[in-house]
């Protein structure tokens, strides 16, 4: 599958499930908050325009080791704001999660975007083999990309998906 846009939105699971079915023609994964079992997102992955009124939309800009059954893994959606010297420290480190022994333990594939309306803007979505492999990356003393935050604020903003049924 080819996409180079995602767009998302949030909602109660009713209202995005509705959505889905209205848009049964797009391929849309209905995702469940780890932290917050009341917090839904729905992913569009169609490549089609976007239908979300108050949604998100970004590029795809960069793809490592992804296909589709990635989206049933544990999804790490994480949101940096990048200047330009972060944004080359940024792909060097990612560049290299290409190879597989580069990359997090438990981390199987990454898709970087980049926000249609501003260009330092990125949100990562990582698929993790685990949460505790997750868990250990994020809060290890070596994970490179700690360092880079989002909108002001020091680190990054993470959220953590697990697709529902």
């Amino acid at each position: 599958m080819s996409f180079r846009e995602i767009h998302y939105t949030f909602g109660p699971e009713t209202t995005l499930r509705e959505i889905q079915k209205k848009y049964s023609e797009r391929q849309m994964i209905l995702y469940r908050s780890v932290s917050t079992e009341s917090r839904f997102m729905l992913l569009d992955v169609s490549g089609k325009e976007s239908i979300f009124k108050g949604g998100l939309s970004y590029q795809v800009y960069q793809k490592f080791n992804f296909t589709t059954s990635n989206w049933d893994a544990l999804l790490e959606m994480r949101y940096l704001t990048l200047d330009n010297e972060e944004q080359k420290v940024f792909h060097s480190i990612v560049d290299s999660w290409d190879r597989k022994d580069a990359r997090p333990f438990g981390l199987d594939s990454t898709i970087i975007t980049k926000s249609e309306k501003h260009n330092f803007e990125y949100m990562m979505l990582n698929f993790w083999e685990g949460e505790e492999d997750f868990m250990d990356w994020d809060n290890a003393t070596d994970n490179a990309l700690a360092k880079f935050g989002h909108a002001g604020n020091k680190g990054a903003l993470v959220t953590v998906y697990k697709k529902v049924g």
